[in-house]
């Protein structure tokens, strides 16, 4: 959930509203944003938050189709997003739906969104069946557990080799769904599982997990957290018990933010991303960059298919990208 997500979660609102009628001949549109404002997930909720603040700002900046956006905190938990995207179609009476910080939340306000016949965007959550098994108003940016785990896999078992490996993940649908794809590659592999363990979302004590995990002596750990932060918890109580065999996460979490919050502690992990080719052009004008992303993965479907819009980054007088 790194800054390409941002930017994404900043670029759904522009992509729903982009090509309106002008704004004196539609009434404002309503985008539903429901995030992990407060919990264990509060800081990617906050940086997802701030992206759409700015992206508002752009938008109203070019004169597109006013618009409001609502936002509830889900706190990463599903009975609170279903309850929220409940509340901003029947009471906000919102357009569309931005939403899907992360699996469990987003496969059942999918049932939500398409009761209503809205727009519903899902921005990091990773499970295949959020459009395995959507709607024809849902769509996603990210890609799926299985393309993420299957190509962290290939580099385990091709460049680091291990004759034996451990797994940590969080207790819920992403968890489960990356320790059901390890364990079949890994059998194929003929690499050994010592074990698996699965935390609690809501834990932030995670020493009797690793404990275990130490005592197995495994070649390389297996870990699956659902945000950068968690990793980065994870990270550095490993470390503090001394529990020395290499990590790799899985994909889509291995950020700064990770590196800055476990320091030393994330020293050595590896993880895996959606690559994306990218090219820069400088405005003759020196005031603006654009960057132009393009997804370039083969999907394994069409429903898996994605790319993105342009996005425009400001760049001050000093010569510095700003936000």
């Amino acid at each position: 959930m790194g800054g390409k997500w941002i930017k994404f979660a900043a670029l759904a609102i522009g992509t729903m509203l982009a090509g309106g009628a002008s704004a004196q001949s539609e009434a404002p549109a309503k985008v539903g944003v429901t995030l992990p404002l407060s919990g264990p997930l509060s800081v990617n909720g906050r940086n997802y938050q701030n992206a759409m603040v700015l992206a508002e700002k752009k938008i109203k900046a070019e004169q597109r189709r006013p618009f409001e956006v609502i936002v509830y905190d889900d706190k990463g938990v599903t009975e609170e997003a279903v309850s929220a995207a409940k509340k901003l179609f029947s009471r906000d009476g919102v357009d569309a739906l931005v939403s899907g910080a992360i699996s469990g939340p987003a496969l059942a306000q999918k049932e939500v969104s398409r009761e209503a016949g809205k727009v519903h965007v899902i921005i990091t959550a990773q499970h295949k069946d959020i459009t395995m098994q959507g709607h024809s108003h849902l769509f996603r940016f990210n890609t799926t557990v299985e393309m993420g785990s299957r190509a962290l896999l290939k580099y385990v078992v091709e460049t680091i080799k291990p004759r034996s490996v451990w797994y940590l993940g969080v207790n819920d649908e992403y968890g489960r769904s990356v320790a059901a794809v390890y364990k079949e590659s890994l059998e194929k592999s003929g690499i050994q599982l010592l074990g698996t363990e699965f935390y609690n979302s809501n834990d932030t004590d995670f020493l009797i997990y690793l404990a275990r995990g130490k005592s197995a002596k495994p070649d390389l750990m297996l870990l699956a957290a659902p945000s950068d932060a968690v990793a980065a918890t994870i990270l550095k109580q490993k470390k503090q018990i001394g529990f020395d065999a290499p990590a790799a996460q899985a994909a889509g979490v291995l950020t700064k933010t990770l590196v800055d919050l476990a320091g030393g502690a994330a020293e050595g992990i590896v993880s895996v991303d959606s690559w994306v080719k990218t090219w820069i052009r400088l405005r003759t004008s020196g005031s603006w960059k654009t960057m132009r992303r393009t997804s370039v993965s083969r999907p394994a479907s069409r429903r898996q298919l994605h790319s993105s819009r342009s996005c425009f980054l400001r760049r001050p007088s000093k010569g510095r990208l700003g936000n």
